[in-house]
């Protein structure tokens, strides 16, 4: 078995340390970001190994899954019943999807693909946004033909799920509430980049979450929130289909 990644950066998911747009197997090439980690650790749990720590998690920065258009992949078109913003996150499940299904054939063994993307509402966004457009990526894979594709989309961010576990004083409870800060970087007081600062007493680094994740301080195991486990319960179901593949 295995991963393949997508994100937005190094912030979530990660980057390739070389630089590239394409991260490949059995190399040392990869940089987690927090999100990655999240991914290693949930796999983990269920395989009883790492895939970072063997090597088999690849990934495809966010210009890279272009890269792919660019190739000359025939492109779906994007339904107007989606949404513009929506439609953009199904093109890029879809090409992740495809790419997935490629490396399936060529390395003969099934691959889990994982696309993470904020959801960046705010508080006058439609209420069914999040919804929406987790399931513009859903769509996007099926598109593909991928079984295995995964939607990791935060609600309204992925810093909102890491202080579900640094809040202080009652880690890991109550932890919906953080779904309702705005997904806008502006606001002055709910954007939750500005929340977790304050809850970690400095800035929330990629280097410093990553840290508290390997540490345990952050451990994804005990993370309980809607989107959250939205996420956590398809990943567990593509693991179980690729086991079965």
């Amino acid at each position: 078995m295995l991963f393949l990644l997508s994100g937005e950066g190094p912030s979530d998911m990660g980057s390739c340390s070389s630089g590239e747009r394409f991260c490949g197997l059995g190399k040392d090439d990869f940089r987690p970001g927090p999100m990655a980690l999240f991914v290693d650790k949930l796999a983990d749990i269920i395989l009883n190994y790492s895939p970072l720590e063997t090597y088999i998690m690849a990934y495809v920065s966010e210009k890279g899954l272009g890269d792919l258009k660019e190739k000359g992949r025939k492109i779906f078109l994007s339904g107007s019943k989606a949404g513009k913003g929506n439609a953009y996150f199904r093109k890029n499940a879809f090409l992740l999807g495809r790419y997935a299904l490629e490396m399936k054939e060529d390395q003969g063994q099934s691959v889990v693909a994982i696309l993470f993307r904020d959801c960046d509402g705010t508080r006058s966004s439609p209420r069914s946004e999040w919804d929406d457009k987790r399931k513009s990526i859903v769509s996007g894979f099926k598109l593909a033909g991928l079984r295995t594709g995964v939607a990791m989309v935060p609600k309204t961010k992925s810093e909102c799920w890491l202080l579900c576990a640094v809040q202080e004083g009652q880690s890991y409870r109550d932890c919906a509430r953080f779904e309702e800060l705005s997904g806008n970087d502006s606001s002055e007081k709910g954007a939750p980049k500005k929340v977790l600062r304050e809850a970690l007493g400095e800035e929330g680094t990629s280097e410093l979450l990553n840290d508290l994740i390997r540490n345990g301080t952050i451990d994804p195991i005990r993370i309980d929130m809607p989107s959250f486990n939205a996420f956590k319960e398809d990943f567990e179901e593509a693991i179980r289909i690729a086991m079965k593949e």
